[in-house]
């Protein structure tokens, strides 16, 4: 993103391409070609936010599609309602989940949801479905990306998600 670090040399020889989101409908449109109810790929363009290879992926691939939107619906309701009920909640979630996949690379798949999600809110709304102002969604998403950094670090994921949700008690 910053030209003025590279050598000019470089510069000389590159082109710029800016590639900019696909509008919704063009996403719908496309996905109905392929054969998709209109009505699931209205929803699937709204989730894919303007990236036609996750819509694609998402139309594909039902069970990344119904995952995504589990994990989606765990965020909001994380979002709604910051308290032990909701932590537990997600808690339960591992044991009922049938995944082959360790409990860290569990949380990190919802963290990563979770913050592309946070990403899309503040960059041109969800449907209207974060109960947070742009300042909350900011700071829970500073706090989200600390705590896949601690996950990373190896600290034991339930502590660190605890840790989150400590945060947003009020």
């Amino acid at each position: 993103n910053d030209e003025q670090r590279l050598p000019a040399t470089l510069v000389s020889r590159c082109q710029r391409l800016r590639l900019e989101l696909v509008n919704h409908d063009a996403i719908a449109d496309a996905l109905i070609e392929q054969g998709c109810q209109r009505h699931h790929a209205l929803e699937i363009a709204t989730a894919a936010s303007g990236r036609p290879g996750r819509a694609l992926d998402f139309y594909r691939q039902p069970q990344l599609w119904e995952e995504y939107r589990q994990i989606t619906q765990d965020f909001f309701t994380f979002c709604q309602t910051p308290t032990m009920r909701s932590m537990n909640g997600l808690l339960d979630a591992i044991t009922r989940d049938d995944h082959q996949q360790s409990e860290k690379r569990w949380w990190q798949e919802r963290l990563d949801t979770w913050l592309a999600v946070l990403h899309d809110i503040l960059l041109q709304g969800f449907a209207g479905q974060s109960a947070m102002p742009p300042g909350d969604c900011q700071r829970f998403g500073e706090r989200l990306f600390a705590t896949q950094q601690a996950i990373r670090s190896n600290v034991n994921p339930k502590l660190a998600v605890e840790n989150l949700l400590l945060t947003f008690i009020h």
